[in-house]
């Protein structure tokens, strides 16, 4: 049984060791500003529990009987995690411009103020000797109902900024295709698994407590299985922070300001010879006008935009850029993106990422028509980043797989 219990607590030393490590790691430069920024706040999270850790450890060893001064050391660490998660998250997706544009010092200061309460409230704990603060956490914390509510709110502080967060990025998700013509590494799957994850630690320290504590009546177990859940979810976080693309090759800013709208001629530049993109009913796009009741956009201004965003798709071949943009192609066409995506939505009745793909899908049509190329080479000929992204959007655009398509000869059908 002691062996059981040395290798447990062991483990709170790795989880502080680990925790401390990976902070350092974040740290580092050699990052584009905007995630340099972002990790800084990751890494606050991570010191945190590198001592919270170090603290289970010293509490289950009994070792704050030697050193009772550090009891409650770290309680208020708790109300750092759910800000600096915020904002690192934020940061990341608008850069820290953003940040202090739309929520400002003084509302963003509101955020750590959880954590300066609780930090002032324990002063008079923090000031008392340690035969005090000893005999306090043997005999008067367990029937201590400032404490009971103090691990209250910090659950329920927690569960509101998770929330906070899993909301924060299914709209970012959400709002992908609008920007962006591809997606892969955009999502922040990883970060929302890690919401997730974290929820599930969340509930298992909730039935722990009521189950060790408030049941049985034993709290020595609560530390060794909720803190089992942070290490598992420590070392998914530092492994996928360390190996997701989004935060060290590239910055993400969905929100950043539109290019000034530009005056631009309203030519028929080029001669359309495809097809309209999508044939859609009046009913649907007209649910789609209220959105833009105040733009200065004409109807005969939108149709011209229109006929010119398909004429440079199709006489540019700009969908084969793996990495185009509702911005970039804006700036091709001397357009705002604003403009741009209103025209995309409104006339055309798709968002930018269905239109540059459906462009991808028929381009690759065309060169399983006129070349033995294998799939994997006609995919990242035709501006795929994946196999599996192409064989998903083909099969979604023309109700085959790429493969299908190439062995129903007498079936296959262009996209429209």
């Amino acid at each position: 049984m002691k062996g059981w219990i040395e290798a447990w607590n062991a483990l709170f030393i790795l989880g502080s060791v680990n925790s401390l490590f990976l902070g350092l790691i974040l740290l580092g430069g050699g990052k584009p500003k905007t995630v340099r920024l972002a990790t800084r706040f990751l890494s606050i999270i991570l010191f945190s529990w590198s001592f919270g850790f170090f603290y289970t450890y010293i509490i289950e060893t009994g070792s704050y009987r030697t050193y009772p001064h550090i009891l409650l050391i770290g309680a208020s660490f708790t109300f750092l995690t759910g800000p600096c998660l915020y904002f690192y998250t934020e940061t990341l997706l608008g850069g820290w411009e953003r940040i202090r544009a739309r929520i400002g010092w003084n509302r963003g200061f509101l955020h750590f103020l959880p954590f300066l309460l609780n930090t002032l409230l324990l002063v008079p704990f923090f000031l008392k000797t340690g035969p005090e603060k000893i005999q306090y956490w043997e005999s008067q914390r367990p029937s201590d109902s400032w404490f009971l509510l103090m691990q209250v709110f910090q659950l329920l502080h927690l569960g509101i900024y998770l929330a906070l967060l899993f909301i924060r990025i299914y709209r970012h998700r959400a709002g992908l295709g609008e920007h962006y013509s591809t997606l892969e590494g955009l999502t922040l799957d990883w970060l929302r698994n890690i919401v997730l994850f974290g929820w599930i630690g969340l509930c298992v320290y909730i039935a722990a407590l009521v189950l060790f504590r408030y049941w049985t009546g034993v709290t020595e177990y609560i530390n060794r299985f909720t803190d089992l859940i942070v290490l598992g979810i420590l070392h998914v976080l530092g492994y996928e922070a360390l190996t997701q693309p989004e935060i060290f090759k590239k910055e993400l800013s969905l929100d950043r300001p539109p290019l000034p709208s530009r005056q631009h001629a309203i030519s028929g530049e080029g001669a359309v010879s495809a097809q309209n993109l999508l044939d859609e009913d009046p009913l649907t796009r007209l649910k789609r006008e209220p959105a833009y009741e105040r733009s200065p956009l004409t109807p005969a201004e939108v149709k011209d935009i229109a006929h010119r965003v398909r004429t440079h798709l199709q006489n540019t071949q700009a969908y084969l850029d793996e990495t185009l943009s509702l911005r970039d192609l804006a700036v091709e066409l001397s357009l705002s993106p604003h403009h741009l995506s209103q025209v995309i939505n409104q006339e055309l009745g798709m968002n930018f990422f269905e239109l540059v793909n459906r462009e991808r899908v028929r381009h690759a049509q065309q060169l399983i028509l006129s070349s033995t190329s294998n799939l994997l080479d006609i995919a990242l000929e035709s501006g795929f980043r994946s196999k599996s992204t192409f064989n998903s959007l083909f099969k979604q655009y023309t109700g085959l797989t790429p493969s299908e398509y190439r062995k129903n000869l007498s079936s296959r059908r262009t996209l429209p």
